[in-house]
C-alpha cells in the first residue's frame, strides 16, 4: 500500500505508486540521460576559484584542437568573447596592449571564442591586431564554465592556480592589478 500526500486524489499520489511499477526506473535512467545530453542538466563550473586550472580542449583557427594549459612559471589570463560582443570589443584595446607589455613580465593571455566561426574569429583577431593564441570552443565548455556574461576572464597563478574570474568588461588598470596579485599567489 502506498501512503499518500493530501488523501488519494493527490496527483503525486500516482506518481509515486508509478514508480513502483517494473520498468519504471528505467525509464527516469533514459529521461535523465536525454537531459544530460541535451544540456538541460545544470553542472557546478569545472573552474573555481582557488583550485587548479582543469584540463580543457578547445578548436584552434585551422580546425585542429589544443588543450589549454598554462606554461609553468607564467600568470595566465584566460578571457573568453565573442566576435559580436559589444562589450568585448571595448575590452579588446586594453586586453592586447596588455599582453604586449606583460609578455616579457611573465604573464600569458589566451583567448577563447564562444562557437563561432573560425573565419569570424581571424577577421576580429586581424581588426583588433591579436597576438596572443586564440581558440574556439565548438562545443559547450565555456557553459559547463557556468560563463553567463562575456567577456569572462580568468586569471591563472604561476602554479596553475585560479586566484580570478571576472564577468564583463575590464580595464587596463583592473588586468595590471589582478596581474600583480596573481604574481603574489593571491
Amino acid at each position: 500500500m502506498v501512503a499518500c500526500l493530501g488523501g488519494e486524489n493527490y496527483g503525486g499520489c500516482e506518481v509515486w505508486a508509478l514508480m513502483r511499477t517494473p520498468g519504471a526506473k528505467v525509464i527516469v535512467f533514459v529521461s535523465a540521460l536525454i537531459l544530460e545530453a541535451c544540456g538541460l542538466v545544470h553542472r557546478a563550473p569545472v573552474v573555481a576559484v582557488g583550485r587548479p586550472l582543469p584540463a580543457m580542449t578547445f578548436a584552434t583557427l585551422d580546425g585542429s584542437t589544443m588543450t589549454l594549459k598554462p606554461a609553468p612559471g607564467r600568470v595566465t589570463f584566460i578571457n573568453i568573447f565573442a566576435t559580436w560582443c559589444p562589450p568585448c570589443k571595448a575590452e579588446t584595446p586594453d586586453l592586447v596592449a596588455f599582453a604586449r607589455a606583460e609578455a616579457s613580465k611573465g604573464v600569458d593571455v589566451v583567448g577563447i571564442d564562444r562557437q563561432e566561426s573560425p573565419g569570424l574569429v581571424e577577421a576580429f583577431r586581424a581588426q583588433y591586431h591579436l597576438a596572443f593564441p586564440t581558440m574556439i570552443d565548438t562545443g559547450r565548455t565555456t557553459q559547463l564554465l557556468g560563463i553567463r556574461v562575456i567577456p569572462h576572464t580568468f586569471v591563472v597563478d604561476r602554479n596553475g592556480i585560479v586566484r580570478a574570474s571576472v564577468s564583463g568588461p575590464m580595464t587596463r588598470a583592473q588586468m595590471d592589478d589582478l596581474a600583480a596579485q596573481a604574481e603574489a599567489g593571491t
